[in-house]
């Protein structure tokens, strides 16, 4: 689990999973690579492996994090509007 706090209260446990729901739910194919180069312009170069193990939980890294939380709610913000075009067809 991403460990956002350090206290492991039901709360926190509960966040956290809404989390890596939120990223599992919203990120596709390809996410890495985008990932990588937006934090590549930011100066910060990871690996595929650090953008995974982040996503899985696995390990914290709040720069990754935010970059995937990003990207995830663009291609939910993406998703909402085909959803509501298609839908006025």
């Amino acid at each position: 689990m991403i460990n956002i706090d350090k206290k492991h209260n039901s709360d926190n446990i509960d966040r956290q999973k809404e989390i890596l729901v939120f990223l599992n739910d919203h990120l596709t194919n390809g996410y890495t690579e985008v990932a990588k180069e937006r934090l590549r312009k930011n100066g910060v170069d990871v690996s595929t492996r650090t953008v995974y193990a982040v996503k899985s939980g696995n390990r914290t890294n709040w720069r990754v994090l935010e970059v995937l939380a990003e990207i995830a709610s663009e291609n939910k913000a993406a998703k909402e509007k085909v959803e509501d075009i298609m839908s006025n067809n």
